[in-house]
Formats: C-alpha cells, structure tokens, sequence
C-alpha cells in the first residue's frame, strides 16, 4: 500500500499556521487560534499532523494549579521549507536577522514601521478631510 506524500504547504490551514509559528516562535494553540481566526480544536487537529511529520515540535509548560500548557514552534525541517518556499527574498533576510539579533530587533522594525505608515495615512487621511470639507464648503456657498 501506498502511503500519501505529506507536504504542510499544499494545505492552506497549515501553511498559514506555519507562516504564523514563524512570526510568533513558540505559541500556543489559544494564541495561533486568535491570529488565524480559527477554533482552538481545528488548530489542534492541524498541528497534530504537522507533529507527527515533524514539522512542528511540541513542548510543555507546567502552570499550577491546573492542566499544563503545551507550547508549539516549528522544527528545523519547517523553517527551511519556509526558507525555500518564501516569496520574497526580505522573508529570508528577517528569517537570518532574528536568528543573529534575536526576534526583539525583527519586531522592533515592524513596529517602527507600523508607527511610520499609521502617521503616514492619518495625514494623508486628513488631508483628504480638508479636501473633503473645502469641496462641501464650496459647494454650499454656490447655492447660497
């Protein structure tokens, strides 16, 4: 018999977890659930086939009192499929950055770039208000 060939990538779901373990490092499945958009179980029926063909790796963090919390994070093996599969070549760039500096100075730069594009659109966004405004202006002074 046959077996199917697994490949995570071919599978929009695990891809997209993936793509989301690369961002977060280690997580866990309520925090992968909330970034992608998805119930708690699904998540874990996807990350159970990516564990078993070692693409992810499991860990466990104990909490007490209660149940402990099982921590997710992509194996070596996930990471240079990413790497080969990445559309752009910056992918790769942050991949190796965050490897050298640590993810803090990657997330450092999103942030500051975030920073900068908010300022950038709320100006462009209140001019475009004024615009707006002048143009209404105008057009009641005509009909006055």
């Amino acid at each position: 018999m046959k077996t199917a060939h697994f490949h995570p990538l071919d599978q929009p779901t695990r891809k997209e977890i993936m793509f989301c373990l690369e961002r977060l490092g280690t997580s866990d499945i309520k925090h992968i659930a909330h970034e992608i958009k998805m119930t708690p179980a699904g998540i874990r029926r996807h990350l159970n086939a990516l564990l078993q063909n070692h693409y992810v790796q499991q860990t466990i963090r104990r909490q007490s009192p209660g149940r402990p919390a099982y921590l997710y994070r992509l194996t070596d093996k996930a990471l240079e499929l990413l790497e080969d599969s990445a559309p752009h070549p910056s992918a790769s760039l942050f991949r190796e950055n965050a490897e050298w500096c640590g993810t803090s100075i990657v997330a450092r730069l999103f942030e500051q770039r975030k920073v900068r594009l908010l300022r950038q659109y709320k100006r462009i966004l209140e001019e475009k208000k004024a615009a707006d405004k002048d143009t209404w202006t105008g057009h009641e002074e005509r009909q006055e």
